[in-house]
């Protein structure tokens, strides 16, 4: 049909532990859940589903019943930058894209096989993995999609298998229709998706958005793809326009690590994190603090002075190495490793001494244009296509490498240590 245009529904599979697993490939094929710092199960790999393990399933259910699992805690910025990367792809293909939630988006196309040569690209670029649905409504896109699980591609086009698969759908698993509407449906005798595509009597019972739930369902496009739509779920991990009292990135070890030169190159991967934040506040910070917790949750911390005020990993890195010396302990069995950046100024601002003649702020100058050049390249070709090179220990220089460049094809250009830029 011409003019004709198509809904894709882009889905990450099972996103989050995805993300986590290019980060930390040596946890590929073991059972490995993220939410540990919610106390809930909000991913999981296959390892792990193939065990029982469910969404939502408290963690301390999952150590008693699943003590083989691994229990990581969520890395937020990093899935909202690969979010990011992950839309920026789809726009290349699509007319229109709706950011509908941090691991899955819908796009307008103008034939089925852009969304195809779409997800291919995304998981040629990224590493991961997207069931990708394809239909000619938003409804209809999902319930492909979901058919398309894991890491397939589906299109629901053909009237027929539509029949097929509607007749086969329980209506409590059609997106938009909740739990209390589900049993309201099903007390009238509105099983299946069919059903209620079918049902004569759906408009006098019930409210506008399940009518036009079941019109989308009947093949009407209803419900339009959202160009403009507020990506809520980004908020507090990437919006960085109203400055905080401090910046704190941290992560936990599982199991526990004592190798002081990991723990060091862990230390200063959150410091970059940390500094990336300060920079889009558009401020510096003249105070930086460490943590660290042990195996028996003990913790100690220390803070010491950045001098000048900094809003870059090289600027900060003296105060980070001082402040590890006076804590780190060898043979110590380390939980969890963080850096906090705080007492922020206006960036920009550097106090000279009285014989510097300059030199100072000239530094900072040349610390900070390498760090928005950076910042520049992140935000074109995603969150992990340079990292200080400090972060990368000796034990796994390869697991911290970037998950997006190891994936992507060969660029004409080389990115420049800068690990010892002053």
């Amino acid at each position: 049909m011409k003019n004709r245009t198509y809904v894709a529904h882009f889905d990450g599979d099972s996103f989050f532990v995805s993300c986590e697993l290019m980060r930390r490939p040596d946890l590929r094929g073991k059972p490995v859940v993220t939410g540990g710092e919610r106390g809930v199960v909000t991913s999981m790999s296959a390892e792990a589903r193939a065990l029982g393990v469910k969404r939502t399933t408290p963690c301390f259910e999952i150590r008693q019943q699943f003590p083989d699992v691994i229990i990581i805690e969520s890395s937020m910025d990093v899935y909202a930058a690969y979010a990011q990367r992950v839309y920026s792809i789809v726009r290349e293909y699509a007319i229109s894209v709706e950011e509908y939630s941090i691991d899955e988006c819908f796009a307008l196309v103008a034939e089925p096989n852009i969304a195809r040569a779409a997800k291919r690209e995304l998981e040629a670029a990224t590493g991961l993995m997207f069931g990708v649905g394809v239909a000619t409504t938003k409804t209809l896109a999902k319930v492909a999609s979901r058919l398309s699980k894991p890491a397939g591609y589906k299109e629901l086009l053909d009237q027929s298998e539509i029949d097929f698969v509607l007749a086969h759908l329980p209506v409590e698993s059609v997106w938009g229709i909740g739990r209390a509407t589900s049993a309201a449906l099903r007390a009238r005798g509105i099983g299946t998706a069919a059903e209620l595509v079918a049902s004569p009597r759906l408009d006098s019972r019930f409210s506008e958005p399940v009518r036009r739930t079941a019109r989308e369902l009947g093949g009407r496009m209803e419900i339009q793809i959202v160009e403009s739509a507020p990506a809520r779920f980004f908020e507090g991990y990437t919006e960085r326009e109203s400055p905080q009292d401090s910046v704190r990135c941290s992560r936990t070890f599982h199991p526990a690590e004592s190798d002081i030169e990991l723990l060091r190159a862990r230390a200063v991967e959150h410091l970059d994190d940390a500094c990336s934040r300060v920079r889009a506040m558009g401020v510096s910070a003249r105070r930086l603090g460490v943590f660290l917790r042990d195996k028996n949750l003990e913790t100690v911390s220390v803070e010491v002075r950045i001098e000048p005020a900094a809003a870059t990993p090289m600027g900060c890195l003296p105060a980070l190495r001082k402040a590890l010396a006076s804590v780190l302990v060898p043979g110590v069995l380390y939980k969890t490793v963080g850096v906090t950046l705080y007492d922020f100024v206006n960036r920009g601002v550097v106090q000279e001494d009285l014989f510097s003649g300059g030199a100072i702020a000239e530094s900072v100058a040349k610390r900070e244009a390498v760090a928005d050049a950076i910042d520049a390249l992140r935000h074109r070709l995603g969150e992990g296509i340079i990292r200080f090179g400090a972060a990368a220990s000796k034990r796994d220089d390869t697991v911290y490498k970037s998950p997006i460049m190891r994936h992507a094809p060969v660029r004409p250009w080389a990115y420049p240590y800068l690990g010892e830029v002053t």
